[in-house]
């Protein structure tokens, strides 16, 4: 047994210094997502399988009818800007003036959103897929709404609903924002997941699609998060003052 100690030092074991141990703080937020960090991705994997056989086509249907009151649309189309460009400005003017100590993590912020949102619009031109908006419900052999791969640019946005860009940029957003504040991490979540339902409301995306997107969203998150070269750079950066 390892005693930390060579055999031929003299110095008494019972004196021998402690040796420091680096390990992760138990119970801290970020180290919990790092758990959870290879469950969730394949719950999210096996929810999209669920999805894609049992609840797209259902669900996509009662969304394209309208079937929503007008103050819940109106609340879920608040929401999406949790997963815009434009939302994550104003957020980060809020950092920027009420948290200077905090402005240099707007850049992990900015790269973990947007470069989640990119690898799902990536993923679009290789996967496509009509949006539910455009999806002939009467049809029995449309394969819920898959048309193939490899589409490219062609079709446009009609055929690019696979995954949800909104939806991995917003989750990808919110394992950051969790990262920065860990104490806020339910909420960014929660924010997240008001993106994707706004997804499905408003028919431009299926189910399946928002759970790809969270898929993807939380892959990047991490890479942005977990411990690794990149965040030892972007953690050095952040130490450093401004």
């Amino acid at each position: 047994m390892d005693l930390g100690c060579d055999v031929m030092d003299s110095t008494p074991i019972a004196a021998a210094a402690p040796q420091p141990r680096i390990t992760a703080q138990s119970g801290s937020p970020i180290s919990q997502l790092a758990e959870v960090g290879g469950v969730v991705p394949a719950l999210l994997v096996a929810l999209m399988l669920l999805a894609i056989v049992f609840v797209d086509v259902p669900l996509a249907s009662v969304m394209k009818g309208g079937s929503l009151p007008d103050g819940i649309d109106k609340f879920l189309e608040a929401g999406e800007h949790f997963g815009t460009f434009y939302g994550h400005i104003l957020a980060f003017l809020l950092i920027a003036a009420l948290d200077p100590a905090h402005r240099r993590g707007i850049v992990r912020l900015a790269a973990a959103a947007w470069s989640a949102g990119l690898t799902a619009n990536v993923v679009k031109l290789c996967i496509a897929r009509t949006r539910p908006k455009y999806f002939d419900f009467s049809s029995l052999t449309a394969g819920h709404g898959f048309l193939g791969f490899a589409p490219g640019l062609s079709g446009g946005s009609r055929i690019q609903s696979f995954p949800s860009a909104h939806t991995a940029t917003a989750v990808g957003f919110a394992i950051a924002l969790s990262h920065l504040y860990p104490r806020g991490r339910t909420v960014f979540l929660l924010f997240a997941g008001i993106v994707g339902l706004q997804r499905i409301a408003t028919s431009s995306h299926f189910a399946s699609d928002v759970l790809a997107g969270a898929f993807v969203g939380w892959i990047v998150g991490h890479v942005f998060t977990s411990q690794n070269s990149l965040t030892s750079r972007l953690d050095a950066f952040e130490a450093t003052s401004p």
